[in-house]
């Protein structure tokens, strides 16, 4: 990780520049390309704003550039409410 630290100036907002700067030049070793072995392969790494999936058949080769094209996050996820909470939950999307 690398930080740049830039002397202070006498107005107020000199802090928040300070920290813009460290935030903006923090660079950490995650590259993809460093990495000898993939947790995603092929079309699992994908980014369907940037590019649709094309040749299923071929799931080993990536469709999108992995050091220009972040991979696009998906969640399955599930819940079951019963009883008295069910009540409590319908009655504030209703109200709302």
């Amino acid at each position: 990780m690398q930080l740049t630290l830039t002397g202070e100036k006498d107005d107020e907002n000199s802090n928040d520049e300070k920290i813009l700067k460290e935030q903006q030049s923090d660079t950490t070793s995650t590259s993809e390309t460093d990495r000898k072995h993939r947790y995603f392969i092929g079309k699992d790494y994908s980014n369907i704003y940037q590019k649709d999936i094309t040749e299923v058949q071929d799931y080993k080769t990536d469709s999108v550039i992995r050091t220009l094209v972040p991979r696009m996050l998906w969640h399955d996820e599930a819940l079951a409410v019963f009883g008295q909470t069910t009540r409590d939950v319908a009655r504030y999307f209703i109200q709302r």
